[in-house]
C-alpha cells in the first residue's frame, strides 16, 4: 500500500475524481512553476487576500525563508507582523514584491498544521512515519492540503477549541512536524530557491473544508508537546552555576522551538553560545 494510500486517500468513484483534480493542480502549477519562481506575485497577493478572507492572518515572508519581513515590534504587537486586512496585504506585497505568504496557525486562524517530511527535502521519511501511525490508530480525513516544493506534505485541520498544542519538530514521529498556538506555515503558491516547482494545493480551500483532527492524532500532539515543554525547564542542568544552568536551559528550548529549515542553523548557534 502506497504511503498515500495509507493516509486516507479515497477509493471509488470519489477517489477516481479527487485524483483527477489533484492531477489538474500539479499540472497546471508545474507547468505555471517558472511563473511564480520569476512573474510579478500576482498570485501571491490573492492567495494571501483568500486567505485573509477566511480569517487565517498572513505575512509576507522572504523566499526560502520562515520567518516575516515584518516584526512585533513595528505592527502593534502581532507576531510577525500578521493581519486579515486587505489594506495592509497590499501594502505590505507592495513594499516586498518578492515576497511569499505565511499563515499563521494556532487560535488566531483557527488552523492546525500537521507536515510531514520526504527523504528528498528532509533526509527523513516523515510521509512512511506518518502512514505507520495511520495504520496503527486510523486514516486521516479528507482535509485541506498542500504539497511543499521538495514534495512534503501539509495538512491542515481545524485547530480544536479548549486545546493546547504547540509546535514540535519530529516529537510524533521522525519527519512528523506540528504547527499549532504561535507557530506559521509556507503556504502556496509560494517558492524556495533550487526548486522548481511551487507550494500547492493538492486538496485546496474552498473546494475543500477543513476537518477536525482525529483524537489520535490530537492526544499525540498535544502529549508530545507537553513532554517536550517540560524537558527544557527543570529537568536539565550543568551541574555548575545557577547562570549556567539557566542560560543552558534557554539554548535548549531555543533549539526545541526551531522550526523545520532552521533546525541546523539554530543547533550551530546553541553550540557557539554555550561555548563562550
Amino acid at each position: 500500500m502506497s504511503n498515500a494510500a495509507a493516509l486516507g486517500r479515497g477509493s471509488g468513484a470519489a477517489g477516481t475524481d479527487k485524483a483527477r483534480l489533484e492531477h489538474t493542480f500539479y499540472t497546471a502549477n508545474a507547468a505555471a512553476s517558472q511563473q511564480f519562481l520569476t512573474a510579478p506575485p500576482a498570485e501571491v497577493l490573492s492567495a494571501a487576500l483568500d486567505y485573509a478572507s477566511r480569517d487565517w492572518p498572513v505575512f509576507p515572508a522572504p523566499r526560502g525563508e520562515k520567518k516575516s519581513h515584518k516584526s512585533a515590534e513595528y505592527s502593534g504587537g502581532r507576531k510577525w507582523g500578521a493581519t486579515d486586512d486587505p489594506e495592509e496585504i497590499r501594502a505590505d506585497l507592495e513594499r516586498w514584491p518578492e515576497a511569499n505568504v505565511g499563515i499563521v496557525t494556532g487560535p488566531q486562524s483557527g488552523v492546525l498544521v500537521v507536515e510531514a517530511d520526504t527523504p528528498e527535502g528532509h533526509d527523513v521519511d516523515g510521509l512512511a512515519n506518518l502512514a505507520a501511525l495511520t495504520e496503527r490508530h486510523g486514516a486521516l480525513p479528507e482535509t485541506v492540503e498542500a504539497v511543499s516544493p521538495s514534495g512534503s506534505r501539509h495538512y491542515y485541520f481545524r485547530y480544536p477549541l479548549g486545546c493546547d498544542i504547540r509546535n514540535s519538530a519530529g516529537l510524533i514521529a521522525p519527519g512528523v512536524d506540528v504547527r499549532g498556538d504561535g507557530g506559521m506555515v509556507i503556504a502556496p503558491p509560494s517558492v524556495k530557491p533550487g526548486h522548481d516547482v511551487p507550494y500547492r494545493w493538492a486538496n485546496p480551500p474552498g473546494l475543500f473544508d477543513l476537518a477536525d483532527c482525529p483524537e489520535w492524532l490530537l492526544e499525540l500532539c498535544e502529549k508530545k508537546a507537553n513532554d517536550k515543554v517540560a524537558i527544557a525547564p527543570e529537568s536539565i542542568g550543568t551541574g555548575c552555576t545557577a547562570w549556567a544552568d539557566t542560560a543552558l536551559r534557554g539554548e535548549i528550548a531555543d533549539l526545541l522551538a526551531a522550526p523545520e529549515g532552521q533546525r541546523n542553523a539554530a543547533l550551530n548557534s546553541t553550540a557557539f553560545s554555550l561555548g563562550q
